[in-house]
């Protein structure tokens, strides 16, 4: 309930105008009948919003001994509170997993999608993603790099925005500037993608490895 709250209180503020169809569909659908665990699905609600919400359940669970059971439940509940397309949910676990390792520190990140892809279920997010790990983009060409993430395409489908954020993080995992130009650059649904490659190199670098200059201008 106190999530839903602040959800009603973002569908009318300002910051409404960023929110996607579903969100916004479901957000208003909620305020007549109370329940925020109805997320809306049908064609063309599949996208990646809820994935990039799912980043700091994978930072909680990064702490103490992980429960998969729990975590899985947490990225539903989570997820459902707009979206209720199976693979919305799968592409929230891809990025909420991915967070988890790396802030254990454990994972390096050229095997980070193949472990991800391990725990996800199958379906069009887990197939895309193996396209990242058959076919990285090139390292130290941004521009080029940039250009390659659109085969993985550009669109605000949640299996292409997970796997073109895992792609410009896996291109240039020591470089959180780097990382997030290589995802935005490629143009189409850049907020979500730039915002789940910066929380995966964030992650993975940690808060001192951000931009001071970036930083400065939150």
């Amino acid at each position: 309930a106190a999530a839903g709250y602040r959800f009603l209180r973002l569908l009318e503020g300002p910051g409404a105008r960023f929110l996607d169809e579903p969100t916004r569909r479901a957000l208003a659908d909620a305020a007549n009948h109370g329940d925020f665990q109805r997320g809306v699905a049908g064609p063309g609600m599949a996208t990646g919003s809820a994935a990039a919400r799912a980043v700091p359940i994978g930072l909680l669970h990064a702490l103490g001994r992980f429960n998969p059971e729990l975590f899985v439940r947490d990225v539903l509940r989570a997820t459902v509170i707009t979206h209720a397309e199976p693979e919305v949910v799968n592409g929230a676990l891809a990025v909420a997993y991915a967070v988890l390792l790396l802030a254990q520190g454990m994972t390096p990140p050229e095997v980070l999608v193949d472990e991800v892809v391990r725990f996800i279920d199958e379906d069009t997010v887990a197939q895309r993603l193996r396209r990242v790990a058959s076919r990285p983009l090139p390292t130290g060409d941004p521009t080029a790099a940039a250009t390659q993430l659109d085969t993985l395409g550009r669109s605000a489908a949640v299996d292409e925005v997970v796997a073109g954020a895992f792609a410009a993080f896996v291109a240039a995992p020591d470089d959180f500037r780097q990382a997030v130009a290589i995802a935005v650059n490629a143009g189409g649904a850049s907020d979500t993608r730039g915002a789940i490659a910066g929380a995966l190199a964030g992650a993975h670098l940690g808060a001192r490895a951000l931009p001071p200059t970036l930083v400065e201008k939150l």
